[in-house]
């Protein structure tokens, strides 16, 4: 008993350390009847970062659409280019 409990929180503390938490998709897919403003409200943003991060001129999106939810430059990159893992 005394070892499945150190074991938990062992794991416990190990996710909090590493920073283990749920992501958030960095893009939202445009559904039917979505606005700018709409989705702004959901994740908490405003049409005008939604607008700069999509590179947007206009307020007119489309069913199917991809929109950065998250600022695209904070997105760090999941793979390293070739050349850079090969340097020493």
């Amino acid at each position: 008993m005394q070892v499945t409990s150190i074991a938990l929180a062992t794991a416990i503390t190990f996710s909090s350390f590493i920073g283990v938490t749920e992501a958030k998709s960095p893009q939202y897919t445009v559904k039917s009847g979505d606005t700018l403003y709409s989705i702004s409200k959901k994740n908490h943003l405003s049409v005008s970062q939604l607008k700069q991060w999509n590179k947007m001129k206009s307020n007119i999106i489309k069913p199917g659409q991809h929109l950065y939810i998250v600022n695209p430059n904070a997105i760090s990159p999941t793979k390293k280019k070739s050349s850079e893992t090969r340097k020493s």
